[in-house]
């Protein structure tokens, strides 16, 4: 069942297994979309873009500009998608919001948001974040900025 197979491997086996499966039936979004509906549909096909080399910066400049389009903003994905990433992930995510949107994305948050608020929104979003690919904490940094 493609339930099963969608989600019992990992994101880069997913698109060897997408491009093999598109290389011998056709596209497999397609595919997808024909058999399924709903909720179901859309997860699939989150988790088949997500699969793909820029897919998971494309998700997240879609849910920036979602998280900011029309009447009012909505805080709480924006500050999930914000505070959830690093720097180089958001780097990413903000070149494809780049792209897509043709603005970059401090740039529709100061529009959207004010205050500390916004500062806090605007420096997550320029990618200042380190990240810590050994996932090591430095306690006495920690320590040191708690006090």
């Amino acid at each position: 069942d493609v339930v099963e197979v969608l989600t019992s491997v990992s994101l880069p086996q997913l698109d060897t297994l997408r491009q093999a499966y598109e290389a011998a039936h056709g596209s497999l979004e397609k595919r997808i979309k024909r058999k399924t509906s709903g909720n179901l549909e859309d997860f699939l096909l989150v988790l088949l873009q997500a699969s793909t080399p820029d897919g998971a910066a494309t998700i997240d400049a879609a849910l920036l500009d979602k998280a900011m389009r029309g009447m009012g903003t909505n805080e709480d994905l924006l500050t999930a998608v914000l505070a959830s990433r690093t720097g180089p992930e958001m780097l990413w995510a903000a070149g494809k919001y780049q792209e897509l949107f043709r603005k970059p994305p401090v740039d529709a948050i100061r529009s959207e948001v004010g205050g500390d608020y916004a500062a806090l929104c605007v420096a997550l979003a320029s990618g200042s974040r380190p990240a810590d690919a050994a996932g090591a904490i430095d306690v006495a940094r920690a320590t040191a900025h708690a006090q």
